[in-house]
């Protein structure tokens, strides 16, 4: 009897020691996803028109709306009329974008310089952002997005007269 439960003990323990392998395999997926390129094209150069010297403000809005106050607004027509600025991005229909924008900005002419404040950026008719800060939207579904672009002309006593001109950058991206 000895014999037979230590030739089962035996066995066992061979049975405990030996690892069995087995081979396994899974196959991976990868996926990509090829967006169109944005572009930003500036349509509408932005024009606050003409006015008079003095401590004041004229605002832009971007609805083309010119306010100020009444006493220094001059009447513009043609490449003077106030308007906002106008931007036409391009990209893959219906992608979420992010547009980024100054807060301000300066005209200038010659060695003089005037701010431009309270920047207002309206994508598609939505309402209107704070420029200065990141704000997301979408391209359209025909692969395009209207981009309008107002702000606020701080004019002083000490400017010169003559016309300025400034730039200002805006950025799209995915």
């Amino acid at each position: 009897m000895k014999k037979i439960v230590l030739t089962t003990v035996s066995v066992l323990a061979l049975g405990v020691n030996t690892s069995f392998a087995a081979d396994d395999s899974v196959t991976g997926t990868a996926h990509a996803t090829l967006l169109q390129p944005t572009t930003i094209e500036e349509e509408v150069q932005m024009q606050f028109g003409n006015m008079l010297k003095g401590n004041h403000a004229v605002k832009v809005d971007t609805a083309d709306n010119r306010t100020g106050e009444p006493a220094y607004l001059i009447g513009s027509t043609g490449d003077k009329t106030p308007k906002s600025g106008k931007f036409k991005i391009k990209g893959t229909p219906n992608q979420a974008i992010t547009i980024t924008s100054p807060a301000d900005f300066e005209v200038t002419n010659g060695n003089s310089a005037m701010t431009v404040d309270n920047v207002q950026l309206k994508l598609n008719g939505g309402g209107d952002q704070t420029g200065g800060t990141d704000f997301s939207g979408a391209i359209k579904d025909d692969g395009t997005a209207e981009l309008i672009v107002g702000g606020t002309l701080n004019v002083t006593e000490s400017s010169p007269e003559g016309d300025y001109t400034g730039t200002y950058d805006i950025k799209v991206s995915y």
